[in-house]
C-alpha cells in the first residue's frame, strides 16, 4: 500500500514537519520583529518563540488524533459534533458500545498495532552469546541499545562478570566520571586559548566514560547475573545525580552569555523529569517508554558534540556560542520528550481504562 497524505500528517514525522514548519514560521516572525533592536535578544525571542509553537503544535496535533480515534469510522467523524465525545467521555454508562474503540490488548496480543508505548524485547545477540552472558530478568523494561550488542562490550562486559567488580560500584563510578566532567565544564569556562580546548576536550571524554558505565552497569547486572535486591536504585539515582551535573556545568562554560544559567538549569529540570514521567508510568503498570527526540544518550551526544566543536572556538569570532546553543537544544528536546512521554502514559493508561 502507497503512503497517502492523510496516513504520513498522522505519522510521526509528519507531527515532527508540523512541529518544525511551526518553528521556522513563528520563530522567524519573532527574529524579524526584534531585530532592529537587539540581535542578541531577537536570536534568543526566536528560538523561543519557535520552540514553543513548534511544542504546542506537537500537542495539538497527538490530542487531535487521539479525539478522533474515539469516534466511530467513516462520515461520523466528520458529522459527529465534538459534544458527542465530550459527553461520552463524562457518562461512560450512558454511551453504546459502537462509539467505544475495539480492545487493543499488548498482554495477549503483542502483535497487535496499538499507538501508544510499546515494550520492546531485548533479546540476547549471538556475541552476547558467545560471550558467556545471558539474558536475565525485567529485560523487557531497559533502554534498547544497539551498542550493547557489539562484540566488544559484551567481551569486556564478559570479563568484568568474572572479575570482582559489581554492578553498583559501576554505577557509582559513572557518577565521579560526571562529576570530573561537570569540573572540566566549568574550569574551561574561566580559561582561554588553548587551555580551555584542553578542558573542553576532557569534559567530552569523561561525558562518554559516564555513559560507559551506565552501558556496563546493566550488562554485568543482567546478563552477568550480578542483580542485587538494590540494583534498581544504584541504576536510577546515579543518573539523575549526573545528568544535572553536567547540564548545569556546561552553564558555567559560556559565562559570556546571560542566558546560559537559566538555561542550563531549565534543561537539567526537564532532563531529570523526562526520567521521572518514564518511572511514573512503570509504577502505574505501564512499560518502559525510553522514547526521545531527546532521552539521555541523545542529551549526552549532543552536549559531547558541542564540548569537542567549542574546543576550536579560538578559530572564529563568539567562543562559547556552542555550547549555548546545546542548552537551547538540550532544553527544548527535553521538553518535547517529557510532553511526548506524559501524552503516550495518558493514551495507554486510558486505553486501559477502556478495556
Amino acid at each position: 500500500m502507497q503512503p497517502t497524505a492523510t496516513s504520513f500528517a498522522n505519522s510521526l514525522a509528519g507531527r515532527l514537519l508540523a512541529a518544525a514548519l511551526a518553528f521556522v514560521l513563528w520563530g522567524g516572525w519573532a527574529l524579524l520583529a526584534n531585530w532592529s533592536s537587539d540581535p542578541h535578544h531577537a536570536l534568543i525571542a526566536g528560538l523561543l518563540q519557535g520552540s514553543a509553537s513548534a511544542l504546542m503544535t506537537l500537542v495539538m496535533a497527538v490530542a487531535a488524533k487521539a479525539l478522533f480515534r474515539q469516534l466511530p469510522s467513516g462520515a461520523a467523524r466528520l458529522l459527529l459534533p465534538p459534544p458527542a465525545d465530550c459527553q461520552r467521555k463524562l457518562h461512560p454508562a450512558l454511551s453504546g458500545p459502537q462509539l467505544a474503540p475495539d480492545p487493543c490488548t499488548l498482554a495477549n496480543h503483542p502483535s497487535a498495532h496499538c499507538p501508544g508505548i510499546y515494550l520492546l524485547p531485548v533479546p540476547v545477540s549471538a556475541p552476547a552469546a558467545r560471550a558467556g552472558l545471558q539474558r536475565g530478568p525485567m529485560t523487557d523494561n531497559r533502554r534498547p541499545l544497539k551498542i550493547r550488542d557489539q562484540r566488544i562490550m559484551t567481551r569486556f562486559a564478559a570479563w568484568l562478570s568474572q572479575r570482582s567488580v559489581t554492578p553498583n560500584q559501576i554505577s557509582v563510578l559513572s557518577v565521579l566520571f560526571a562529576l570530573a566532567g561537570a569540573v572540566a565544564l566549568v574550569y574551561s569556562g574561566q580559561q582561554l586559548g588553548g587551555a580551555r580546548s584542553i578542558w573542553l576536550v576532557i569534559a567530552a571524554l569523561c561525558i562518554q566514560l559516564r555513559l560507559l558505565c551506565n552501558l556496563f552497569d546493566g550488562m554485568v547486572a543482567m546478563e552477568g547475573g550480578k542483580q542485587t535486591p538494590a540494583g534498581e536504585l544504584f541504576n536510577d539515582v546515579p543518573d539523575r545525580i549526573a545528568d544535572p551535573l553536567l547540564i548545569v556545568a556546561c552553564g558555567f562554560a559560556v559565562p559570556g552569555f546571560e542566558s546560559a544559567q537559566w538555561l542550563a538549569w531549565l534543561g537539567a529540570l526537564l532532563a531529570v523529569m523526562t526520567a521521572y514521567v518514564r518511572v511514573l508510568g512503570v509504577s502505574l503498570g505501564l512499560p518502559a517508554d525510553f522514547r526521545g527526540p531527546l532521552a539521555k544518550q541523545q542529551r549526552m551526544a549532543v552536549l559531547t558534540g558541542a564540548c569537542l566543536l567549542s574546543a576550536f572556538d579560538p578559530l572564529w569570532q563568539q567562543p562559547g556560542l556552542i555550547l549555548w546553543i546545546s542548552l537551547i537544544i538540550i532544553a527544548v528536546g527535553s521538553g518535547l520528550t517529557v510532553v511526548r512521554r506524559l501524552v503516550g502514559a495518558y493514551l495507554r493508561l486510558q486505553r486501559r481504562g477502556i478495556e
